[in-house]
């Protein structure tokens, strides 16, 4: 039983209305939808663009016997002036199709992105019209793209459907170009650059696919994950940080193959899921919640005491473990609150606890539910309760 004293970790936040967060399941091998939520509602791809970046490049080659991984690409200063992620080749240099593409989707370098697209139709216009045309054929019925990068365009759009249905071809129709995707590391020179899809790294069985981020967007991603010969792609738009979009691409994908991949509904895949008329919907933007500099910050709280209804996010061992599981939940939470009184409490029994309390009890319901989404810990506690938190159990919301 924990005796409450506040530390000094605290932060002020309020509820704020909870974005969009469309998430999609899939089974790869027969397209099944597994789960789906506003799969059909438009969102910035992001990087995730760079997926049909990588598709157009393949098609040239299958296409083309004189276009090849090992064809040496000219960096043009269009490409060496995109901005991060890049590599940094100068204008002049050259580089092989082979490596670009390790780049585009390892690292998701943007300026990589223009050499392949300038490298494969001549011009970034011509190829982003090869993008469009490829989209409509494969059925994106939602999705336009503007560039081959990703980067900000209010017109570029995609919904987590459209995203499913290009990833789903990139494997089905270009199976000799799987390890791309599932390379954990680029070696560049003197550097070793991590791939930006941290689930190669930390959820069993992944195998694939791309990230994406822009401010307007949120942390987007594709994933892929192979057990006992089952796989399957979850992709997971509009996360409020990178660490919270992994843990809600795992989460799904975990439950997933808990149920055996048991379809949501009987007959339905993702070519059969509908888009919600995205072509004539603004995607929702994220930047005020995502990127916004504002007050609504960590800050130190001389208060001694915490009141109203409140979230217990963790207990820990240790403080600084304490520390780490308020600021993860806290970035869970951008977008989604910014008032309330953010703390670690310690008790008696060399506990620690991450707490969110000056809420309303629909406040702290809501909290508890949006961390669930990543199977996050979380307990709704009355006023009177947050004096004697209790470790919260795995995946506890209403």
């Amino acid at each position: 039983m924990l005796r409450l004293t506040v530390l000094v970790f605290a932060a002020l936040y309020a509820i704020c209305p909870a974005a969009a967060n469309p998430t999609l399941v899939i089974d790869v091998d027969s397209g099944a939808v597994l789960h789906a939520d506003q799969a059909g509602v438009p969102w910035y791809p992001a990087s995730l663009t760079k997926l049909m970046t990588a598709y157009v490049t393949f098609e040239r080659m299958r296409d083309d016997d004189t276009f090849t991984l090992t064809n040496e690409l000219k960096v043009s200063k269009a490409a060496s002036d995109q901005p991060a992620s890049k590599m940094g080749l100068p204008k002049g240099s050259t580089v092989t199709v082979a490596r670009a593409l390790d780049a585009l989707i390892i690292y998701s370098a943007n300026d990589i992105a223009v050499v392949l697209a300038e490298g494969v139709a001549g011009s970034i216009p011509a190829f982003v019209d090869r993008m469009n045309a490829t989209a409509r054929r494969l059925g994106m019925t939602a999705t336009t793209f503007k560039n081959p990068n990703g980067l900000p365009d209010d017109a570029q759009m995609t919904t987590a459907r459209d995203m499913a249905v290009l990833a789903r071809a990139l494997i089905v129709d270009f199976p000799e170009h799987a390890g791309v995707f599932a390379k954990p590391v680029l070696k560049w020179g003197k550097r070793r650059l991590r791939a930006r899809n941290s689930l190669l790294r930390t959820f069993s069985g992944t195998d694939g696919m791309k990230t994406g981020f822009i401010c307007a967007s949120g942390y987007n991603v594709v994933a892929t994950a192979t057990r006992d010969g089952k796989r399957l792609m979850a992709v997971v738009l509009g996360a409020s940080s990178g660490n919270f979009r992994s843990q809600i691409a795992a989460n799904l994908l975990e439950a997933a193959f808990a149920r055996n991949a048991t379809p949501l509904l009987e007959h339905q895949t993702v070519a059969t899921l509908s888009n919600q008329a995205a072509r004539f919907v603004a995607p929702e933007d994220l930047r005020p919640q995502i990127c916004a500099k504002s007050g609504a910050h960590p800050k130190i709280a001389k208060q001694n005491d915490l009141e109203g209804w409140g979230a217990l996010l963790a207990v820990s061992k240790s403080r600084k473990a304490a520390n780490a599981a308020l600021r993860s939940a806290l970035a869970a939470l951008r977008g989604v609150i910014d008032h309330g009184t953010a703390a670690v409490v310690s008790g008696s029994n060399n506990e620690l606890a991450s707490v969110l309390a000056g809420l309303s009890v629909d406040e702290a319901l809501d909290i508890c539910n949006h961390l669930a989404k990543a199977g996050m810990n979380c307990t709704a506690l009355a006023p009177g309760e947050l004096l004697t938190p209790t470790a919260p159990k795995a995946h506890e919301a209403i």
